[in-house]
């Protein structure tokens, strides 16, 4: 079964690329975790929330892939997986568009007002917000989560979910869970939040996995994994 690996040695990513497309093609599978296809009727409503999207891309490759359209891909995947086991699912957009009125002065603002406006709603279980990453360093790769600083239920939610990919992806120097009090969704959403950060469109090699339909899949379906089993642990009962 075939495992993506991430080399994160500096300035050794032109030398190995090759191998690291070939081996992503020549077999690919999640590393541990099973794909569970049965059907459950399930409480939860879950909000997922691909970043960006309309006027803002979001981040830029240098290959100019935009975060916005892969934030959608996976999201959308994260979708599909979540109806076929009985859950609701809320998208704050399923098309190339924001939420800011057409005559928004502060577009931005207001968009991100009617994300949160979503996930507060009093039967939502979770918030699932997808966004890329970007560094300066391109050697920098592998799945990140940001969680309010001050929700437990945010803590747990993003350790889950990170755990399930670090897992799923085989991450050879896996990331840590990040608190963080700054970013609007996080502070502003009353249902436990995060921000799953899948990969670095700064780096050129895990840019061509984003864009691969094959691995979205595999990102969701580790996405998916952690909030299952965060929800069967949680007290509130939402996975039945």
């Amino acid at each position: 079964m075939k495992k993506y690996m991430y080399i994160i040695k500096k300035n050794k990513y032109c030398l190995i690329l090759a191998l690291f497309i070939l081996s992503f093609y020549l077999g690919r599978g999640v590393c541990a975790l099973a794909k569970n296809t049965g059907k459950n009727t399930n409480s939860a409503v879950i909000v997922i929330d691909p970043g960006h999207g309309g006027s803002d891309p979001g981040k830029i490759s240098t290959s100019g892939v935009m975060e916005k359209d892969v934030n959608l891909s996976i999201a959308m995947a994260l979708k599909q997986l979540f109806e076929n086991r009985g859950f609701t699912v809320v998208m704050t957009r399923t098309t190339d568009c924001d939420l800011a009125p057409d005559n928004s002065k502060h577009p931005k603002t207001d968009d991100l007002t009617k994300r949160t406006a979503l996930m507060s709603k009093s039967n939502v279980a979770v918030s699932i917000s997808i966004h890329q990453n970007s560094f300066e360093d391109s050697s920098s790769c592998g799945p990140q989560v940001f969680y309010y600083e001050a929700s437990d239920a945010g803590k747990e939610l993003a350790s889950s979910v990170l755990g399930a990919l670090n897992t799923s992806l085989c991450v050879a120097k896996p990331r840590s869970i990040k608190p963080n009090k700054e970013y609007f969704i996080l502070k502003k959403s009353t249902s436990p939040t995060v921000i799953v950060e899948c990969g670095f469109l700064s780096n050129p090699a895990e840019t061509l996995l984003l864009t691969d339909k094959n691995y979205q899949d595999d990102l969701a379906h580790a996405i998916y994994i952690g909030v299952t089993d965060y929800l069967a642990q949680s007290p509130s009962g939402h996975l039945q």
